[in-house]
């Protein structure tokens, strides 16, 4: 009898299921030992995501311009000069828009907060009617 239970799939599911809470409430008392081990993996991720997106992107590139008769150190040198000048392109024509809109926000946030103010009283009036 006690053999038919052990072998039955109810049996191994709850078992499972009871190794598997077991396993999660120790990890949740001990989380002190993993946060460690998560900011590590949590710092790298970022740059290694950056790079390999990175590569795939313009390895293309390092190989047309190795058909092309460039040296494969020169073809690199040469994609990231013209990766960091676009860079510098696109924030040197966002940062004065950026700015100016920036400014424009602060010489009206005055007029938004007496809107508001103004707003807020019509419906607490609107509302105790």
């Amino acid at each position: 009898m006690f053999e038919k239970i052990r072998n039955s799939k109810l049996m191994f599911w709850s078992v499972e299921i009871l190794i598997i809470a077991t396993f999660i409430l120790v990890s949740s008392k001990i989380d002190f030992i993993f946060q460690p081990i998560g900011t590590f993996f949590t710092t790298l991720f970022a740059p290694i995501l950056i790079a390999g997106f990175l590569y795939y992107l313009l390895n293309p590139l390092v190989n047309l311009l190795m058909k092309l008769g460039v040296k494969r150190l020169l073809a690199i040198a040469l994609i990231f000069i013209l990766l960091i000048a676009i860079i510098v392109l696109v924030f040197m024509s966002v940062i004065p828009n950026l700015v100016d809109q920036l400014v424009s926000l602060a010489k009206n946030i005055p007029g938004f907060v007496n809107n508001m103010q103004t707003w807020l009283q019509e419906a607490a009036n609107n509302a105790t009617r």
